[in-house]
């Protein structure tokens, strides 16, 4: 018995350390930072509806290569969602937001915290996958 628990803890470590080589092998190495105040909604890119909305908008990201340095890249986001707004739809990749409650209009307002940053290429936005795909790997 105690032969078969040792093999399933060797298979167990062994799965773990080919898991963790995947994920860090699909890392970029690239790495982009958002200026938080850069977001612009798309003409016609909030619609609303009593089932729940779209959102289009954008944001300006700073990314740097290996090989070009620092560029600057606008990421395109679109999301559709089913319910209320809740105040989360239209972020940009790489900010933490905190929902704080604000006793003025009884109800909580998420506010920004930091920017983290991102890998661009598990960004949402299809322009910083494109630009980590055809500069970052």
């Amino acid at each position: 018995m105690r032969g078969l628990s040792f093999i399933v803890t060797v298979f167990s470590l062994w799965l773990g350390l080919i898991i963790l080589g995947l994920s860090v092998a699909q890392a970029s190495q690239c790495y982009c930072h958002v200026d938080p105040y850069s977001k612009q909604y798309a003409e016609n890119g909030v619609v609303n509806h009593w089932w729940g909305g779209k959102r289009i908008w954008s944001c300006e990201y700073t990314c740097t290569t290996p090989r070009d340095g620092e560029v600057q890249i606008r990421g395109h986001h679109q999301k559709t969602y089913f319910g209320n707004d809740t105040g989360l739809w239209g972020i940009c990749d790489g900010l933490n937001y905190e929902a704080r409650f604000n006793a003025y209009i009884n109800d909580y307002a998420y506010t920004l915290i930091n920017e983290r940053g991102l890998d661009p290429i598990k960004s949402t936005s299809p322009d910083l996958v494109k630009f980590a795909k055809e500069h970052c790997e």
